[in-house]
């Protein structure tokens, strides 16, 4: 009659040196040495392969014996049901290592690679940097944080609707169907063939109705109507900092987007223009603008951005606008005591192309100021007309802004260079 095998942590502490069966669960022994440790391990053969699956959970008391048959019993579920635990675990480690965090990396990279293309195709369109930079951002300020380390197949519709109905609440509506239409881009393709030849391993698309929540938007209108530019002049006179009055008043003498003078570097000013490139413009168009008095002194800097952080030499100052925008705004409300709406860098684009026309600027010349594109355009003026044309469109429109400023009580305060040269802009 054979021994009775007891399985007990006392039959454990006996076990001096060698292996102890687990009577009760196949795989499951534990190995004691000569030093003392007495560690769990599994070895059984899988059914089919002809070899034999070895783990090693941990140490004994660390791991209990109900910890152990837990662990084994597990295994031999996987075993018994026909699967391959190697496999299982292969899976699971390959599913780990997709990430959102890095599968928005791999996605990412594709995108970089249509940057480069010049054919235009109904599958690849070329990105510009702008783009990139701000789906970059987009992920980085609203998503990294809350599903970055998720594997991605593990994301559902709640989660990313969450992110996006969040943002909606806090009245970043037009942020939040941008977005929306990024998670749907980036989940669509993590789905897609492409994705798949990248590794990724997704069939269910989280983002595909989100769509759903878009929320309508309002065209903006906003801008400084007559009355309100002058006062504007004299807020931004108050404004301590240089750097803050140059920005302002840079957007409204120029018409450039914030992103365009706000990621300026000085290289691009030379010769009395200011040349922005294609790839950092809306339309992919080079715009170059013509110099006129006032604008040349507020631009011209010794650093390497345009508008350089005061904190950062080596950067550009991005972030703190919004401040400078609401303490501008509420000394208007005191100057003219009077209620002065919100407004934004961009409602002074804006303010620019409003008064343009009042000075002698035809609609034409005055799109073609803020780089819009006008259709057959390039038929009607050759490239020498136009530049002159928007040269003495630059003029006027310093010279007209800064003497309204004089006007105002502030010229010397905002620098204005009174120009002896008359504008014409029908050249």
């Amino acid at each position: 009659m054979s021994k009775k095998i007891t399985f007990t942590p006392a039959a454990i502490d006996a076990l001096k040196e060698g292996i102890l069966l687990d009577p009760r669960t196949p795989g499951l022994l534990i190995v004691a040495s000569a030093k003392g440790s007495r560690v769990w391990r599994y070895r059984r053969r899988i059914v089919g392969s002809g070899e034999s699956l070895k783990r090693t959970l941990g140490r004994f008391p660390k791991f209990s014996i109900a910890d152990a048959r837990a662990w084994a019993e597990a295994i031999n579920k996987q075993i018994e049901g026909g699967l391959d635990p190697r496999a299982l675990e292969a899976e699971a480690e390959a599913r780990a290592k997709f990430t959102v965090d890095f599968c928005h990396g791999l996605y990412m990279e594709a995108v970089r690679l249509n940057q480069h293309r010049t054919k235009r195709t109904k599958h690849a369109k070329p990105v510009k940097p702008r783009t990139i930079s701000e789906k970059i951002d987009l992920y980085d300020r609203n998503v990294r944080k809350v599903l970055g380390t998720n594997p991605i197949d593990s994301v559902t519709e709640k989660e990313i609707d969450a992110i996006v109905l969040g943002m909606t609440r806090r009245g970043a509506v037009t942020q939040a169907n941008r977005l929306g239409a990024e998670m749907r881009v980036f989940f669509t393709w993590a789905c897609s063939r492409r994705g798949e030849a990248a590794g990724i391993r997704m069939t269910i698309n989280p983002a595909a109705r989100i769509g759903e929540l878009w929320n309508p938007q309002t065209v903006r209108k906003r801008w400084l109507d007559h009355d309100e530019l002058p006062l504007f002049l004299q807020a931004v006179a108050l404004e301590p900092e240089r750097l803050h009055r140059r920005c302002l008043l840079l957007l409204v003498l120029t018409g450039v987007r914030k992103s365009e003078l706000l990621e300026a570097p000085s290289t691009e000013l030379r010769e009395g223009r200011w040349i922005i490139p294609g790839e950092r413009t809306k339309n992919g168009e080079e715009h170059p603008i013509a110099l006129a008095p006032w604008t040349a002194k507020l631009i011209q800097t010794n650093e390497a951005w345009i508008i350089t952080s005061p904190k950062k030499s080596t950067q550009p100052m991005l972030s703190g606008w919004p401040k400078v925008i609401e303490r501008v705004r509420a000394r208007m409300a005191e100057i003219g005591e009077r209620q002065i709406a919100h407004f934004t860098p961009h409602d002074l684009r804006r303010t620019m192309r409003s008064h343009i026309e009042d000075h002698g600027i035809d609609e034409a010349l005055a799109e073609r100021m803020i780089n819009h594109k006008l259709t057959g355009l390039a038929e009607i003026y050759n490239r020498n007309k136009r530049a002159r044309a928007m040269a003495a469109g630059f003029l006027a429109w310093d010279q007209a802004l800064g003497a309204m400023a004089i006007a105002a009580g502030v010229g010397d305060a905002l620098e204005v260079v009174v120009s002896a040269e008359p504008p014409d802009t029908h050249q």
